[in-house]
């Protein structure tokens, strides 16, 4: 019996001490939570639009990047009106009741006319490049006058020559023609500058203008005396010229569109 009591009480004293064994064995640590670095802090303007100039940050060939680089070619047309200073058709001297001579000057009045300009170019993915441009401009301008006889009609005097009505029912046709041709030769280069396309460009301009004029005098019916004067003067010029050109695209399927150049000739 006593035997039984003490194996029972060996045995429950070695369980007891697994047990705290057991309790007293260390744990493993928890592995750390992977730390989180915080997100920057952007701040956007929606309205803002940087200056990017082609060969920016990114290939500018690319479209995504607004690359232009190639071959280029338009057409388009101005629309002018000619003015000088001076450009005497005729001139009417009336004797007044005073007994002085007035005299009036009569200058050709040009109407508005098309001209057509074309222009090719290259550039590269940057926006360097060149074009060439050529526009012409021909108009001309006339007028008729029938002497009543009180007043001296008197042609203009192009070459020192003039021609001098005084006859009753004479009449005076008077006719000049105005003829531009102008060629340019320019290094360009293109930006982009807040939403707007620049094209900036200089070099060279050569342009040939002409201008004839004509007067002829058909006498009163029994004078077979046609009186008429011809003549003509042209200017040929080369010189430097700069432009700049603003493109704007509204999203309409409209361009908002302005150029500016100014050019010296000599010749």
């Amino acid at each position: 019996m006593k035997r039984r009591v003490a194996l029972a009480l060996g045995l429950l004293s070695s369980l007891l001490w697994l047990g705290v064994a057991a309790a007293d064995e260390p744990k493993a640590a928890p592995a750390p939570a992977p730390s989180t670095a915080p997100a920057p802090i952007v701040i956007k303007d929606a309205n803002a639009s940087p200056m990017t100039i082609y060969g920016g940050a990114c290939d500018s060939c690319q479209p995504s990047c607004g690359g232009g680089g190639g071959l280029q070619a338009g057409i388009g047309f101005y629309y002018i009106q000619p003015h000088f200073e001076t450009n005497p058709a005729y001139t009417v001297s009336r004797e007044a009741p005073d007994g002085t001579t007035q005299i009036r000057q009569s200058d050709f009045d040009y109407d508005y006319e098309f001209a057509p300009i074309i222009w090719v170019g290259f550039s590269n993915c940057d926006g360097l490049g060149v074009r060439a441009r050529y526009w012409w401009y021909d108009n001309n301008a006339s007028t008729v006058i029938v002497n009543d006889g009180t007043v001296t009609l008197d042609s203009a005097a192009p070459l020192g020559l003039q021609n001098t009505s005084s006859g009753t029912g004479d009449l005076l046709l008077s006719a000049t023609d105005l003829q531009i041709k102008v060629w340019d030769l320019e290094v360009t280069q293109a930006a982009k500058v807040w939403g707007w396309d620049l094209l900036l460009a200089g070099g060279l301009r050569y342009a040939h203008i002409s201008q004839s004029y004509v007067h002829v005098e058909l006498p009163t019916l029994g004078n077979t005396l046609v009186d008429a004067i011809s003549s003509g003067h042209n200017f040929k010029g080369i010189g430097p010229s700069a432009a700049a050109e603003l493109r704007r695209d509204l999203g309409i399927g409209l361009t908002l569109y302005g150029a500016a150049r100014a050019s010296i000739l000599f010749g």
